[in-house]
């Protein structure tokens, strides 16, 4: 019959017509296969000779999304007795490239622009093995649903492994096995995955690049002005708010200097606060600043008949305790140390050491109270 038609259409020089007429009636059907058939299927989105697909209605693929050559792709649905109600959801422009195995009972998501190299694993069930008495596979499934966010890269041979969630912009190495939840704007690497590489999603900058260190899940928000970060080490989950000024002063008036700024792990620094450090200021964990807090290890030196500008500093080192608590607009100067799980009132300017485990208010600051480990209370100072 066709070739009678394109006989016929030779007649009249619409051969080309009729081929391209022929190919969109093929792509018409595809479609309304893809329709009735997957969950959901984008537009100019395709399947290229997959493998094995099972459960193509639990599964949703957005548009404009390629899938390359022998993908494997199964919603399990039914396990031996069991019924699952799985979910894969594939976002718009991803790219998927060739021999992908996705598998799930529970839900796995995939974000747009995302891009899965050859021979990765993505799964959010496990074959558990606890019961020596029952083979693992006829054992109950365990699943754990699995994420990965937009415009990230999954390397070649990787395996993503149940209940992880990958966050936005990360990549991920080439045959990681990632294990647990990789932070926004992360590289991770190995056996099992870990960070290596921490982009800061405010600053859009690699903070461990620039930084001394810079910690895991870390973040400096809008700061005003940040000087020296070469000599600052900033722990893990610490969080430092708006308008901040940190400065690592490593020279002055021709004097090169050997600043070392380290604020510990989930410490808080709010608003507007200003640290400077010229040689040793150290900052310990689990603290917490108030807002327009002044911290420095170094004081321009008062002589009379020169400029302050022309004077050299005054250095001495400042130690900031674990636990510590700093009121709004508090002020510590050079050369103090704050023990262990103090807490320094509002407004205050403390002008030398404040024992541990103690409270200080005041200009110049000084000890209102102390804890008392005795009696596990609060004494006043005498």
């Amino acid at each position: 019959m066709k070739i009678l038609l394109f006989e016929f259409c030779d007649n009249f020089g619409i051969q080309m017509v009729l081929k391209k007429v022929l190919k969109r009636m093929h792509r018409l059907r595809v479609s309304l296969q893809n329709d009735c058939m997957w969950g959901t299927f984008g537009k100019r989105s395709k399947v290229v000779r997959p493998m094995r697909i099972i459960g193509k209605r639990f599964i949703h693929i957005g548009s404009n999304s390629v899938i390359m050559h022998d993908a494997r792709i199964e919603a399990v649905y039914l396990y031996g007795k069991e019924i699952f109600t799985p979910c894969i959801r594939i976002g718009d422009n991803v790219d998927i490239q060739q021999r992908v195995h996705i598998t799930c009972a529970e839900s796995i998501t995939i974000g747009n622009n995302v891009s899965v190299l050859p021979d990765v694993l993505i799964t959010d069930i496990n074959h558990p093995y606890e019961d020596i008495t029952i083979p693992p596979k006829i054992q109950s499934l365990k699943h754990d649903p699995v994420s990965i966010g937009d415009e990230t890269i999954i390397g070649m041979g990787a395996r993503i492994l149940p209940g992880v969630r990958i966050g936005k912009h990360c990549c991920i190495g080439t045959n990681a096995v990632v294990t647990k939840d990789i932070p926004d704007y992360s590289l991770a690497v190995g056996i099992p995955a870990v960070v290596v590489r921490l982009r800061n999603r405010i600053i859009g900058m690699q903070e461990n690049v620039l930084y001394g260190s810079f910690g895991y899940r870390s973040k400096i928000i809008k700061p005003m002005r940040i000087l020296g970060k070469k000599n600052m080490f900033i722990g893990e989950r610490v969080r430092i708010l708006n308008g901040a000024r940190m400065e690592a002063i490593s020279m002055y008036h021709g004097q090169r200097l050997a600043p070392r700024l380290v604020i510990g792990n989930r410490t808080t620094i709010e608003q507007c606060c200003h640290i400077i450090a010229a040689d040793e200021l150290t900052i310990g964990g689990d603290c917490v600043f108030s807002a327009f807090v002044y911290i420095a290890d170094c004081n321009h030196q008062y002589i009379p008949g020169t400029h302050i500008n022309d004077t050299d500093l005054e250095i001495k080192k400042t130690k900031i305790g674990n636990g510590v608590f700093i009121g709004i607009g508090a002020r510590i100067l050079p050369g103090v140390t704050l023990g262990d799980g103090c807490v320094i009132g509002a407004n205050a300017v403390v002008t030398h050491d404040i024992p541990p485990f103690s409270v200080a208010a005041g200009n110049p600051a000084r000890v209102i109270k102390k804890f008392n480990f005795e009696t596990n209370q609060w004494e006043k100072a005498e």
